[in-house]
């Protein structure tokens, strides 16, 4: 799989999380306070978009050997057919608990499944660009986190979301270190490794 196919890929997959968190806004609009949230998470995959669009203006500017990718293969079709299967789901009745639930386990996939695999890009000219992506998916997810600490009633859903916080949205990668110091810090630096291990007990409840 080359650098324009994995681009397009997970564009496809942004525009869906996008869709479904359109959906939620307009199904939860008469909450004043949960319509707001749902358009900023709106507003963040929209910037994610942009930021997936201005790399692949991008590609001409790079010598066609440099589109290799490394790094093992994400199953784009699985994470696709996660994303319709939720589609499916939402057109029926639900509560914000749930909407939340499904939030989650998609900024968990766009964290674990697509960014840490886009990272291992080759990183030139895409460098600053992709700085700028990594800022916005940890931004996405520290938005939702605070939505499920402002909204959500599922006590136990609540608790491993906090319990996790720190790990999920301070995953160090390569593309870390080099763009310096982010808006989320945890002093214990054994912690996150520790917790990204239980994430995958989360995502099998959700």
């Amino acid at each position: 799989m080359n650098i324009e196919t994995i681009f397009d890929s997970v564009e496809e997959i942004e525009q869906g999380i996008k869709e479904i968190y359109q959906y939620f806004f307009e199904y939860f609009y008469d909450h004043a306070g949960q319509r707001k949230f749902w358009e900023e998470m709106v507003e963040g995959e929209g910037c994610q978009i942009d930021m997936l669009d201005r790399c692949k203006t991008l590609m001409s500017a790079v010598p066609h050997p440099a589109h290799e990718t490394i790094g093992r293969a994400v199953n784009y079709k699985e994470l696709l057919s996660i994303i319709e299967k939720y589609k499916k789901e939402i057109a029926e009745d639900l509560d914000i608990n749930r909407a939340l639930k499904i939030a989650f386990h998609l900024e968990l996939f766009e964290i674990q499944s697509i960014f840490n695999e886009i990272i291992k890009l080759p990183q030139e000219p895409y460098f600053n660009t992709l700085s700028d992506l990594h800022s916005e998916i940890r931004r996405n997810m520290g938005r939702l986190i605070e939505g499920v600490e402002r909204f959500s009633t599922d006590q136990e859903f609540l608790y491993k979301v906090l319990e996790l916080k720190g790990g999920i949205i301070e995953r160090r990668s390569g593309i870390d270190r080099r763009a310096g110091e982010t808006e989320f810090k945890n002093p214990d630096r054994r912690g996150p490794d520790r917790r990204q291990g239980r994430l995958v007990k989360i995502i099998c409840k959700i």
